[in-house]
This record gives structure tokens, sequence and C-alpha cells, in this order.
């Protein structure tokens, strides 16, 4: 179906006529002109098409933060029920990219020329590319999680340590001395059983506000973590409610497990995050707290 304006009780009308008849519908074009999340919502598609433009501002250079627009937008529209078409893609960067992003179908160049199907059309056509890139991302994604898990480790030991302290009764700044030394640490703090910050949050010498902004670079803001000025007024979480994240669930749900969040936009600075949590149950108490620690996420991908 392709979007054009018009009477939106006519296209709803007329959708629900084709699904009696058993078809499909597909929304096509979408993230452009009159496809958008609108018609998502109105006209719950089985499938929806996206635009071309999508995957190839992903794959642009210094594009990080489109790819997880993409990647994001393919998870919402599974969310909304419907399966994802991802058209345009004539590389071999474009495919791996629409692999990462969990497409369910995808249509290009890459994969075959257009042509006519019929009884001589060879029985596999397509299906060499496809099997050589999927081979190719599950290499690179293993490589990648590999990566990963080599950052997180000394993290993951320091914050236990962390824990472990703070578990015998040592105050959260001596708890996390060690753990705050380390260079991609934003800050650490305690969240009660309802999700409530408890008191001020610790962060590292490093991020200061004696620095002088006029000299610290974008450079010193990402490495050193100089706090832009610009996110002051949020750096302050104390009292805040972060019952809704999932780092703080994911760890109620198994008290003494580390948990690794997925990375997310920081609410506290102009950055890509990950948050490690775990809760603990203090003596006498029912209900359990959560030390948190925040770390900028994939450094070298900024």
């Amino acid at each position: 179906m392709l979007e054009t304006p018009g009477d939106n009780q006519r296209l709803a009308d007329a959708v629900s006529w084709f699904r009696e008849f058993g078809c499909l519908v597909a929304l096509d074009d979408f993230g452009t002109g009159y496809s958008n999340f609108e018609r998502l919502l109105e006209l719950t598609p089985d499938l929806v098409k996206l635009d071309r433009s999508l995957i190839q501002r992903a794959v642009e250079e210094h594009a990080e933060g489109q790819r997880r627009i993409l990647n994001n937008l393919v998870a919402l529209i599974h969310e909304a029920g419907s399966l994802v078409v991802l058209e345009g893609v004539e590389t071999e960067h474009q495919a791996l990219t629409a692999l990462d992003a969990d497409v369910d179908f995808v249509q290009g160049f890459f994969f075959a020329r257009p042509t006519l199907v019929g009884p001589q059309s060879p029985p596999d056509l397509g299906l060499e590319p496809l099997r050589q890139i999927t081979e190719k991302f599950t290499e690179h994604a293993l490589e990648e999680l590999t990566q990963e898990r080599s950052f997180l480790r000394p993290y993951g030991q320091a914050f236990l340590r962390a824990a472990a302290r703070l578990e015998a009764g040592t105050g959260l700044h001596d708890s996390c001395a060690d753990l705050l030394k380390m260079p991609y640490v934003q800050r650490c703090y305690v969240l009660n059983g309802r999700g409530e910050q408890v008191d001020e949050h610790v962060l590292p010498k490093r991020c200061g506000y004696s620095a002088d902004p006029a000299t610290a670079t974008a450079r010193d803001r990402l490495f050193a973590q100089v706090p832009d000025q610009r996110y002051r007024p949020l750096i302050d979480t104390q009292g805040g409610n972060w019952l809704r994240r999932h780092y703080y669930r994911d760890a109620c749900m198994e008290l003494r497990r580390l948990k690794v969040s997925r990375p997310y936009r920081s609410s506290t600075g102009n950055h890509i995050c990950v948050t490690l949590s775990i809760a603990e149950t203090p003596p006498a108490e029912s209900s359990p707290y959560v030390l948190c620690c925040d770390l900028l996420w994939r450094p070298t991908d900024s």
C-alpha cells in the first residue's frame, strides 16, 4: 500500500476490505512523507517496508547515532506487531547493518538483480549472497561480543568489590573509591526498594566542576569526562525515581547477580552509557537496595 494524502477513514475501510479477503497489508516507504507512525498505529499493517534512505544514512561515516535509530525503529515496529522489510540494500556494509538491525526481510541489488522467475530460474537465486553475509555477520557479531566482554570485565570485577564493601557497612564513597578511578566510570549511586535514589551520587574527581569549561574541548568532555556545562542542571539526580529503568528491575529479579543494561542515552549528559547494577537485601530488611554504576559506552565509536 502506497501512502498518499486523503481521507483517512476511506483508507482504513479499504484496508479492512482487503483483510476480509485474507490479504496481508504492507505499508511502503515508512519513514518518509505520509508513511509514518500515525499510519502504523491506525492501520496496524502486517508488514512495514522501510524507506531506503534509512539504510543509506545508517552506513555513513560516524553514523553510530543513525544506526541506533534504525535498530530501535525496527524494534518499535516489531512491538507494534508488524514484520519489517528493508529496501535498497546494495552493499555488504548495508547488508551487515540490516542484519544487525534485526529486520525480517531485505530487498536490494546486493542479493540479486531484478529478473523473471520461472521454471528455468535457479532454485537458489539470491541465497548464496545471503548465506555469505550471514556467515560474515556471525563472525563480526561474535568478535564484537568478545570486545564488549573484554571492555566490561574489569569494570564488573571492580563493581562487585564495591558492592561487597557496601554490604559490609562501608560508605558509598569509600566503597566505590577504586571503581571511581577507572577511566569511563560516570557515577555511582544507590536506589532503595522503591527505585528512589538514596542520598547523593558519587562522581570521579575528574568530573568536578572546578574544570574551566572555556578550556575543556569536546574530546576532553568525552574522554576525560569533564561535564558539559550545558547539562549541569541535570547532574543532580538525588531523590529521583528510577523504578522504570530496566537495570533496576533486572537487578531486583535476581539478588546478588551483576546486571548490565543495554546502551541508552544518559539523562545527565550528552552521551550513551550502560549501567551496572546489583541488588542486595540488608539484614532485617524486606526490600532490597540496588547499587548502580553508569559507564560511558563504546567510547571508540564516538
